[in-house]
């Protein structure tokens, strides 16, 4: 296996400066650091009516998804911008396979065959 390089090497995280993934997590009241709840507080204070909004979105989503399958869609591709998690009503994958079985989404396949490649492992695995 080679040695990372490149924008995903690890590095330290600076706590002290909040994240789009964990301000999201902290609207839908998950624990993280400080910042990220500082960063919530006044708009939450301002427009407290705005709460459900985040819990909204996964299950839009979801069901967009889900009609677009029914209309014959196969291939997705879901652009998650935070933290996984599930939201209790399943992954855009599985929703979309409940309807479809063959519906595929072609990125998240090809990046498990590098790592799978990288890692010298090789086999006939199938990643969906």
């Amino acid at each position: 296996m080679r040695p990372p390089s490149g924008p995903y090497t690890r590095s330290r995280v600076d706590v002290s400066v909040p994240t789009s993934a964990r301000v999201y997590d902290v609207l839908l009241d998950e624990q993280h650091y400080q910042a990220d709840h500082d960063l919530v507080a006044e708009p939450r204070r301002a427009a407290p009516w705005a709460k459900q909004a985040p819990r909204d979105n996964p299950v839009h989503g979801l069901r967009a998804a889900q009609y677009l399958a029914r209309a014959g869609i196969t291939q997705f591709v879901d652009l998650g911008a935070g933290i996984a998690r599930g939201c209790g009503h399943g992954d855009v994958h599985h929703v979309v396979r409940a309807v479809h079985p063959t519906a595929r989404s072609p990125l998240p396949q090809r990046a498990a065959e590098r790592l799978v490649d990288d890692a010298g492992l090789h086999g006939e695995q199938e990643y969906r």
